[in-house]
């Protein structure tokens, strides 16, 4: 079972990830600020952050989470219902993250946190 943490302000979405993740242990933030502090303070294993926070978007969250723990900005995957948006999927291809467009199969979700999963047991 991996700690998964899921940045999003829906409360909605914290229902449907923690059900479609059920095998995992998903903790949720509903803020930017919130699970900055979460990152700061704990280890997960996969970050589901959604594009679109109030106080500060993933892409800026995802930088400064970079700036003081690799570790976490490569386990990032972003969930958003802005997939056109030129800004984000160059963010996302130059530092190599997945995305998942809103609505997104439960399946899909699944596959994305087990790659991530794979990637840093390749890792170790």
């Amino acid at each position: 079972m991996a700690r998964v943490l899921l940045i999003d302000d829906d409360p909605a979405m914290r229902v449907l990830v923690t059900r479609i993740l059920k095998s995992h242990e998903v903790h949720y933030a509903p803020s930017s600020a919130e699970g900055l502090a979460m990152l700061s303070g704990s280890t997960f294993a996969a970050v589901i952050c959604d594009l679109t926070l109030p106080s500060m978007d993933g892409m800026a969250l995802h930088s400064t989470v970079a700036e003081t723990s690799t570790d976490h900005a490569g386990r990032f995957i972003f969930v958003t219902g802005a997939t056109d948006v030129p800004e984000f999927l160059d963010y996302t291809q130059r530092h190599q993250l997945s995305w998942l467009a809103k609505p997104f199969a439960p399946n899909a979700m699944r596959t994305l946190v087990d790659t991530v999963l794979t990637a840093q047991e390749a890792q170790s």
